[in-house]
């Protein structure tokens, strides 16, 4: 769901490698054109991960492209998410604008000494690339007031922060906000850690399906989703904004059936990727609309199916990026940067 591509390892939970194709967030930051001052892509609170295991999954990160298109990892300063200030975006008192300046014109030409490394074909090659671009953000969030004040949430009026929920979730969906309005083109908010059982984590209700859905997993989604489609929409935004609600997999249309898990018991459901739903509003997306159909039993695609490929076609697409565009890996193999076609039903 995240790449478009099929998973090039046996395990799934496996963590992400320099060999894997690159997510959203860093095909954004390669190929559409951003204001240098602003995180082109954020991902919001975390990585995505089980529970709160140190191990993320494949798919996020810039893989064959290098570390230096990974999205910017922005976590909350709070375990309760309702703080995202970043004190690392201000510069020190003793570090004026055009003191800045000057340090940077120093390491320009420093840079410029080792010159080498980014016209080579040795193995520091790739590293200083990475580096430098790594480095060229940096110093262009530095000069960022912009940013600085996206982050800062607590100028939003109380009113504005409730409206979005008091929890995780809701606050990260009002900072995703805040980024947009910047500039940033592309941020994923990914459910946080809320303490599910370790049988039946998240969205991923293998029991108690029902209950869960009501008491816990609905209502955050239910407040923070409105609030933010109000708000882009009052500002304007939500023409030029696309939003998609989505998970990596549906779940079995019969109840209690099991499939892969045995953990699921009679209250539960179990993975199904054969048929399921993601849910995209703004950007053109007409409103009301339902594309594509299933039989009767909601267990297999009847009619226009999109597949992930697809749907990362489309994201592209509406970012103003050819899905044939060519990206290189790192034996300077080319690959299109996906293999869909963008699902123009939709619009």
């Amino acid at each position: 769901m995240m790449t478009g591509r099929r998973h090039n390892r046996p395990d799934l939970d496996a963590p992400p490698t320099p060999d894997d194709f690159p997510g959203l967030g860093p095909l954004v930051t390669k190929l559409v054109q951003y204001d240098p001052h602003v995180p082109p892509a954020v991902t919001v609170p975390r990585w995505n991960r089980f529970l709160d295991l140190p191990n993320d999954y494949a798919g996020e990160r810039a893989g064959f492209l290098g570390s230096g298109y990974d999205p910017w990892l922005a976590k909350p300063l709070r375990e309760d998410g309702q703080s995202f200030s970043r004190d690392e975006l201000s510069l020190p008192l003793n570090v004026p604008p055009s003191r800045l300046a000057e340090r940077r014109e120093l390491l320009a030409a420093v840079d410029r000494s080792v010159a080498r490394w980014g016209d080579s074909d040795t193995p520091w090659a790739d590293r200083g690339r990475q580096h430098n671009e790594l480095q060229r953000r940096a110093f262009n969030l530095l000069t960022s007031s912009a940013v600085r004040t996206a982050f800062d949430l607590s100028q939003d009026r109380d009113r504005m922060r409730d409206n979005y929920g008091r929890h995780p979730f809701g606050q990260a969906l009002l900072l995703a906000h805040r980024l947009v309005e910047v500039g940033t083109k592309l941020v994923q908010v990914n459910w946080h850690n809320d303490g599910s059982d370790v049988k039946s984590p998240f969205w991923d209700t293998h029991k108690d399906n029902f209950n869960r859905f009501k008491t816990a997993l609905l209502p955050p989604l239910d407040e923070g989703l409105l609030a933010l489609l109000e708000d882009l929409h009052l500002r304007g935004l939500l023409e030029s904004t696309l939003v998609l609600v989505m998970g990596e997999f549906g779940r079995t249309p019969r109840i209690g059936q099991v499939v892969m898990n045995g953990a699921t018991d009679q209250s539960g459901r179990d993975h199904w990727p054969h048929t399921y739903s993601i849910l995209a509003a703004g950007g053109g997306v007409r409103g009301g609309a339902v594309y594509g159909a299933s039989d009767k039993r909601a267990a297999y695609v009847t009619d226009d199916p999109v597949r992930p490929p697809d749907l990362q076609a489309t994201v592209l697409h509406f970012l103003g990026v050819d899905p044939n565009t060519i990206i290189l890996d790192r034996q300077g193999r080319p690959h299109p940067a996906s293999l869909g076609r963008p699902v123009l039903g939709l619009l």
